[in-house]
């Protein structure tokens, strides 16, 4: 809770610690968590009960088993999320999959999104590899962001983002 609290201060715009957001006043946030996929019986069954809750705004987490065969679930279940998180793993590796099967399935403007265990070195390390998909169009649309903060801060490149707005 003081690690979460510090990084607000420090300039982090919310926290996805509900205790330290009860007791300091930060604000929030954060996305569908593995221990939600966990309580299904089914990943699909559990994207769908989660975008019946959050609608067009959903982000599916596709990590808690198999990611890559997760992608190709969802493209064949016929959800359009707005975008899938990564949360471990080779990110960079698994995005270029990731990235295949959607655009393949129709879902070009499904984002990818980083979170977990990322610092200023791997998000560096990441970046300096390149789009998720060489030769797609989001490829010639790549544009890295400098972070800022508490300005939706984030490190993002096209269909690939690395999340930084959302602190311990």
């Amino acid at each position: 809770m003081l690690a979460a609290r510090a990084a607000y201060l420090a300039g982090c715009e919310s926290t996805s610690n509900v205790e330290a957001g009860y007791r300091f006043g930060i604000p929030l946030s954060g996305t569908m968590a593995h221990s939600w996929v966990t309580t299904f019986d089914d990943e699909i069954e559990a994207f769908r009960a989660y975008a019946s809750v959050f609608g067009e705004s959903s982000v599916f987490l596709i990590d808690t088993y198999d990611t890559v065969a997760c992608a190709r679930k969802i493209v064949a279940s016929g959800l359009r999320p707005r975008a899938v998180r990564l949360d471990s793993g080779d990110q960079v590796a698994l995005s270029r999959q990731v990235r295949a099967i959607l655009d393949a399935g129709g879902l070009r403007d499904t984002r990818i999104l980083a979170s977990g265990d990322l610092d200023e070195w791997s998000i560096a390390d990441a970046l300096a590899q390149g789009p998720p998909s060489t030769g797609s169009a989001s490829a010639r649309r790549w544009r890295p962001r400098r972070m800022l903060p508490r300005s939706g801060a984030s490190t993002s490149w096209s269909k690939w983002s690395a999340r930084a707005s959302t602190c311990p």
